[in-house]
């Protein structure tokens, strides 16, 4: 007697196993837990008549965050339960995306929360796919695919500092806005400048920060100034474009 013809999800709903190890919820597989995987796996049966199936799709999915989890948008901030399609978001890399598709939400499955070396914190389902660095010691760090669950009872070496690591997000491209203040003036002015005045103190051999100030559109003036720890260099700045020669 044949085997039955049956659709992709109705084999794994039939016969697939989730081990303890590859799953965070072990057991019989349920399509209905990822209801929107069931059209793409039915297209790659043998009964389909579809002949090449393109898939486009974010690294996580099948993994979600809790819904209050902040996500940044250009226009501010948005959190995972409110995203919808055509949304607008950031990519890994710092660049903006648009969201294709949402997910239902979740019910009833393990969750986690992590901390992250800076201190933020976040919820996580067990199932959250994640690419992290694998970092046993000298010689034997690598890249590594795996899950929320699968990290939680190895995540320290030898019971004492971190094993997996995340890559840094790039930095966020945002759109031209006009600012009160220099971005780059500022955080210098925060590093090396005065509250009561508009000085910037810095040593005498870093000259080059009157031009990378004056391209700020500012006119600077690079003095010397004797203090008891020895030469230093004061620079006033003055808002409006630089128009007297140094």
């Amino acid at each position: 007697m044949p085997d039955p013809l049956l659709t992709i999800s109705e084999w794994a709903d039939t016969y697939r196993t989730l081990s303890q190890r590859a799953s965070a919820e072990p057991g019989a597989w349920r399509t209905d837990r990822t209801p929107y995987l069931r059209e793409i796996m039915d297209c790659l049966s043998q009964s389909s008549p579809v002949e090449t199936v393109v898939l486009m799709k974010g690294a996580q999915v099948g993994g979600p965050l809790a819904l209050d989890t902040p996500l940044p948008t250009s226009s501010g901030w948005t959190t995972m339960g409110r995203v919808r399609v055509g949304d607008s978001l950031f990519d890994e890399n710092g660049q903006p995306c648009r969201v294709r598709s949402v997910s239902p939400v979740f019910w009833g499955r393990p969750c986690y929360r992590l901390r992250l070396s800076d201190g933020s914190e976040f919820v996580s389902d067990g199932e959250h796919r994640w690419v992290v660095w694998d970092d046993l010691g000298p010689g034997k760090r690598r890249l590594l695919k795996t899950t929320t669950a699968e990290m939680l009872p190895r995540y320290k070496v030898r019971g004492i500092r971190n094993r997996f690591a995340i890559e840094v997000a790039g930095p966020l491209s945002m759109p031209i806005a006009d600012l009160p203040v220099d971005p780059y003036l500022l955080g210098v002015w925060l590093g090396n400048g005065s509250a009561a005045m508009n000085h910037i103190i810095v040593h005498e051999s870093d000259e080059q920060f009157s031009d990378l100030l004056d391209h700020c559109g500012f006119d600077v003036q690079f003095r010397l100034h004797l203090v008891a720890q020895g030469p230093c260099r004061q620079h006033p700045c003055r808002s409006g474009p630089a128009t007297e020669p140094r």
